[in-house]
């Protein structure tokens, strides 16, 4: 059914159309919005970008520049051997993909909350229609973006970006940032928390090896987190560590947390992080949580007791 409202809403699509693509908006409200702007809503599924096996012949290049120190030197020659294979060996092939598609050739707006981040087929279609002068709204992706101390990810999406909605905060140096909303619309389960008798610790995770620079501990600093959440346990009487429970992350990183946990805390219950969390959440009279990310906005916006540690 998808697949056919798809061809059906491309018949009466048009090369000014305005495009938007996972702006995290619950898909009622993106109807209604495409609907405001006097179109069909429109769906657009994006191809799996082109795959390229690396050719070390087209990476024998440096980055001009002149060093200052080791480090500026290591970095020169690693940024050839770095950059993905999409980029450098396919990236003819991935701008024939993004011209090849049946979006809109000269979009009046192009809106997405995510796929400027992990979508490099639409980076790619987005580029292209940018220069052509199609104006980028990009909306705030989950946590952390206006509360920590910095972050890499937020200055280049305001940067890149015409107009940026964000989850309610502003900045009075960048007059592109509109406070919105959360658009997730995370809504209350109709659940009184005062009633129920568990308490959730939500744990984080990352890579063993510096991934993304922004304000959160990176690599071996994971240990100290981990650590300072022991404590914390620790620190729990009987009677709520009874009723703890300690969500982990799906994703291990070789971290062995479950094993870390169970060396210090045998008798925790722990939940492996595959399931959905509204699931926990029902059982939930308070929630902790333990980085700054995504989680506590929206257990606020859930209404469930929550204590950020």
């Amino acid at each position: 059914m998808k697949s056919l409202y798809i061809r059906f809403a491309n018949i009466f699509s048009h090369d000014q159309d305005i495009f938007f693509i996972t702006t995290y908006l619950p898909l009622k409200e993106e109807m209604f919005l495409y609907l405001k702007f006097g179109q069909l809503p429109q769906i657009h599924p994006s191809p799996v970008p082109v795959k390229i096996n690396p050719d070390k012949n087209k990476r024998k290049w440096l980055v001009k520049g002149e060093s200052l120190n080791q480090f500026e030197s290591f970095a020169r020659s690693m940024i050839p051997e770095q950059i993905p294979t999409v980029y450098c060996e396919g990236f003819l092939q991935l701008k024939e993909q993004a011209e090849n598609l049946s979006w809109p050739k000269n979009p009046k707006l192009i809106w997405t909350s995510c796929s400027h981040s992990a979508d490099d087929v639409f980076k790619a279609w987005a580029a292209d229609k940018v220069e052509a002068g199609a104006p980028l709204a990009i909306g705030q992706i989950g946590g952390h973006y206006g509360i920590g101390k910095w972050s890499f990810a937020e200055s280049n999406e305001v940067a890149i970006s015409d107009r940026y909605f964000t989850w309610g905060w502003s900045d009075p140096s960048q007059p592109k940032v509109k406070p919105v909303g959360q658009f997730k619309k995370k809504l209350p389960l109709g659940i009184d928390h005062s009633k129920q008798f568990r308490a959730l610790l939500v744990t984080c995770i990352v890579p063993r090896l510096s991934y993304w620079m922004y304000s959160i501990v990176v690599a071996g600093q994971w240990l100290d987190y981990f650590n300072d959440q022991c404590v914390f346990v620790q620190n729990l009487s009987d009677s709520i560590r009874n009723v703890l429970t300690v969500r982990l992350h799906s994703n291990d990183y070789g971290w062995d947390q479950i094993d870390r946990w169970k060396d210090k805390f045998p008798s925790l219950t722990f939940d492996p992080g595959i399931d959905d969390i509204d699931d926990l959440i029902r059982h939930t009279r308070i929630y902790i949580a333990t980085y700054n990310a995504t989680t506590f906005l929206e257990t606020f916006t859930m209404d469930v007791p929550t204590v950020i540690f």
